[in-house]
């Protein structure tokens, strides 16, 4: 999407899961979501769903890069990336690291998507500044109605930026 490249920038980030222990498993298989538990971490913790494990995440963490360079862990980064949440979660060294994993998002200035449809007629979406998992069914729905036509990309750029109508 190079007429996008002015205004989005690729970010690498990294996510780890947790195996929690068996005496508080339960609980944190029916918690909710955390999406931002305070201070400069911009922390956010996943339950386990459908086999896998408590997934945490750091804004904090999370840097430009070229999406291009490999996905390789630094030595230091899970520990580095548990150390945000230390702070939150009691006797964290009872948790078991499942996996650490690299990651991409984008982002835009505004931290808004950026979505449409190219002369070509491609249909996009770019710049979830790390959002995509909250919004993804319903950005799925709409992306799909811009490709089978249901909307033109005008209407679904807006959409995205929050500028729709409501009755859309």
């Amino acid at each position: 999407l190079p007429h996008l490249a002015h205004e989005l920038t690729p970010k690498r980030a990294i996510v780890t899961y947790l195996q929690p222990p068996a005496d508080v498993a339960a609980a944190w298989a029916t918690s909710p979501c955390y999406l931002d538990l305070g201070g400069a971490s911009d922390l956010y913790l996943v339950p386990p769903l459908h086999g896998h494990g408590l997934k945490l995440g750091a804004g904090a963490h999370s840097r430009p890069a070229e999406p291009d360079e490999p996905r390789r862990l630094r030595a230091d980064e899970p520990e580095s990336l548990l150390a945000h949440l230390r702070p939150y979660i009691r006797e964290l060294d009872r948790y078991r690291v499942l996996e650490t994993r690299v990651c991409w998002t984008c982002d835009s200035p505004d931290e808004r998507f950026r979505c449409g449809v190219r002369d070509d007629g491609v249909v996009y979406a770019a710049a979830c500044s790390g959002q995509m998992f909250k919004f993804g069914a319903v950005m799925g729905h709409r992306l799909a109605e811009a490709a089978t036509g249901a909307i033109d990309g005008t209407a679904l750029a807006r959409w995205a930026l929050g500028e729709w109508p409501r009755a859309m």
